[in-house]
């Protein structure tokens, strides 16, 4: 087995042919993109014919067997993307041999899993096949910071340590939006000078972001971003209820960790909660920096403005209300 960060990978696959892969992670936007780099690499090998099939409750190990034998005659390699759905993936997993068994050097294999554990590895280790591992979570911290060096060297232009700062701190967790706002530099970068101004500017008018960001963001006490990201969501026409929804979710689990702190890894997984990594980093480190007072206050204000939704139709004040919310 050899491990690979998704932006690393490419390098290290090019000098070895291998026709296995399990992309696994929680960013949709990095395992997309995985794929289609592989599908480039499968068909520079002539692996043309592609079929994707979901791991589901119709799942059955019949379909790559049938796959493998149409035409065969006339189309002998092909490639096959296997989709796992969260709740089959130990289906898959604890019978990987059988999968395995199916194949044959003219079948080439992508899984695409939100996890990868060490039992999963294992079971893979003893079937004793060649496959690449890529890993597909969301960057963080340092990584986040690589990644993006990383990019802005593919785009073919520079951005100096501070903006990159900057970056990280206005697109940790949003890859897909990053990448996008990496696309709009690298256009103003032929005709303009890039500095911190202009690229605030630049994020300010060009930002997409997610009601949990917000809801991060005030949690963590951040008054000025969350009131960026309430303006921008506003913008995108989101719905107020969402905001809330995602808002009272956090709170919830926050109430629940603090109550039952001696079991924060087991209310933190994935499976009870469905809290992926780059969200379990969250939830460990405000656990510690909001107090109970805070919480109560919160959620008395959301209360206040749900009843308001409910009973007024006026979105204005619904919205200043979420603003006022936002400094808390």
């Amino acid at each position: 087995m050899n491990f690979f960060y998704s932006d690393k990978y490419k390098k290290c696959v090019s000098n070895k042919f291998c026709n296995n892969y399990i992309i696994y992670g929680n960013n949709i936007f990095l395992k997309e993109n995985s794929i289609l780099n592989i599908l480039k690499l499968a068909n520079k090998f002539n692996f043309n014919n592609t079929i994707r099939i979901m791991v589901d409750n119709t799942f059955k190990f019949e379909m790559i067997s049938n796959f493998i034998k149409e035409n065969d005659l006339f189309i002998k390699k092909k490639t096959i993307i296997l989709t796992v759905i969260k709740q089959y993936h130990k289906i898959l997993f604890k019978n990987i041999n059988r999968l395995i068994n199916l194949l044959n050097k003219n079948i080439f294999l992508i899984i695409k899993s939100d996890k990868l554990d060490k039992i999963d590895c294992f079971l893979i280790k003893k079937t004793k096949i060649q496959v690449n591992l890529i890993n597909c979570n969301t960057p963080i911290g340092i990584y986040l910071h690589k990644w993006i060096k990383k990019r802005i060297k593919e785009l073919k232009f520079n951005l100096n340590y501070k903006i990159i700062k900057l970056l990280c701190y206005y697109y940790e967790g949003n890859i897909l939006a990053l990448n996008q706002i990496l696309k709009i530099i690298s256009l103003i970068s032929l005709t303009k000078s890039l500095n911190i101004l202009n690229i605030k500017k630049i994020i300010f008018d060009q930002a997409l972001f997610h009601p949990s960001q917000w809801s991060e963001s005030l949690l963590y006490g951040n008054y000025t971003r969350s009131i960026h990201i309430l303006k921008q969501l506003f913008k995108n026409k989101y719905s107020p209820i969402t905001l809330i929804r995602f808002l009272q979710n956090d709170l919830l689990i926050l109430i629940i960790i603090k109550r039952f702190k001696q079991n924060i890894k087991e209310i933190l997984s994935i499976n009870n909660y469905y809290i992926y990594n780059i969200r379990k980093l969250f939830f460990n480190k405000i656990i510690n920096l909001l107090d109970n007072k805070k919480i109560y206050l919160i959620l008395k204000f959301l209360i206040k403005i749900e009843l308001m939704i409910h009973k007024e139709n006026n979105e204005k004040i619904v919205w200043l209300h979420l603003k006022i919310l936002s400094t808390f």
